[in-house]
């Protein structure tokens, strides 16, 4: 989190710098567990966007009233907004990743930090709004069994995130 949200620039470099002043085999080892982690993400992004986009249309169907049908559509297709967020806020820490990174402008980092607020708030929001939403329909008598295959789709994702990571960390070591 202290790279997604950064209090300010110099926070931001000097965390970087600071992997790159430990022990050399120790520094070696973060930073390519960093950038893995990152590159990791884009693997992750779809599975995560996903899921809450299945949700959100899921809980959708569900709806009995237009608004909320429309609510959760609007907030299904939102998904795309932080999955881009999310791309480019890797893209910006892989170019920051470096022995010497240069300190961002001040517009350049509010506008970062905004771009995460903007991710985690329309990603969280929806998921946490989908999940009252169904434990609703749960507690209503609301439920249906077939929608089980949606949360079968969420723990494929989970399952399969998990091992392109026990994946990438074996080659890593095998690597070094």
């Amino acid at each position: 989190m202290d790279l997604e949200m950064p209090a300010t620039p110099t926070e931001l470099v000097n965390l970087i710098k600071g992997l790159y002043k430990l022990p050399e085999d120790t520094s070696k080892k973060a930073i390519s567990a960093l950038k893995g982690q990152l590159y990791i993400d884009f693997l992750f992004m779809p599975c995560a966007y996903g899921a809450i986009f299945l949700l959100c249309m899921l809980v959708s169907a569900k709806m009995q009233w237009p608004f909320g049908v429309n609510v959760f559509i609007i907030l299904a297709w939102l998904q795309v907004v932080p999955w881009l967020c999310d791309i480019i806020e890797n893209i910006y820490l892989l170019g920051k990743i470096k022995p010497d990174p240069v300190l961002s402008a001040p517009s350049v980092h509010k506008a970062y930090l905004w771009m995460e607020y903007i991710k985690w708030g329309i990603a969280l929001g929806s998921a946490i709004g989908a999940v009252a939403a169904i434990c609703y329909f749960w507690l209503a008598g609301h439920y249906d069994v077939h929608s089980l295959r949606y949360l079968g789709i969420i723990a494929a994702e989970i399952i399969l995130f998990l091992l392109a990571g026990k994946i990438f960390l074996k080659k890593k070591k095998e690597e070094a």
